[in-house]
């Protein structure tokens, strides 16, 4: 992947960019990622925040339902085992559960075809124009 990093790269930028402008349509429900305009990113991964957790849930599973594996990011580390176990924080971390708890992360591979991608968001907006 080393000696095709340009191209790789270049794709997941392309798959990056067409989530991003097929979701801004649905900002009522849902926030897309931001970042600063004069910043850039690598299109590590695309992810979807909800309201709820039970909205996420929900858009999890209908995705499931129609073969689309999509996954909650990351547990916080002042909840996992460890970070109770050795960990200290200060106060009670409201944003960080929120955003635990609320985000999807959708499918980013550099192999994923038109035909995928279709699919996908084909998907997205089934389940998202439910919820308009």
């Amino acid at each position: 992947q080393l000696e095709n990093m340009d191209i790789i790269n270049k794709k997941r930028m392309e798959i990056w960019n067409k989530y991003h402008e097929f979701f801004k349509q649905y900002e009522k429900i849902i926030t897309r990622p931001y970042y600063p305009s004069d910043c850039k990113h690598n299109a590590h991964m695309y992810y979807l925040l909800f309201k709820t957790l039970k909205e996420r849930a929900k858009f999890i599973d209908f995705l499931k339902e129609n073969n689309i594996l999509s996954v909650f990011h990351y547990i916080p580390l002042h909840s996992s085992p460890a970070g109770k176990k050795y960990c200290k924080t200060i106060g009670n971390l409201d944003i960080t559960n929120q955003i635990s708890n609320t985000l999807v992360r959708l499918p980013m591979h550099y192999k994923l075809d038109e035909k995928q991608m279709f699919l996908i968001m084909s998907a997205c907006q089934e389940f998202l124009e439910g919820c308009l």
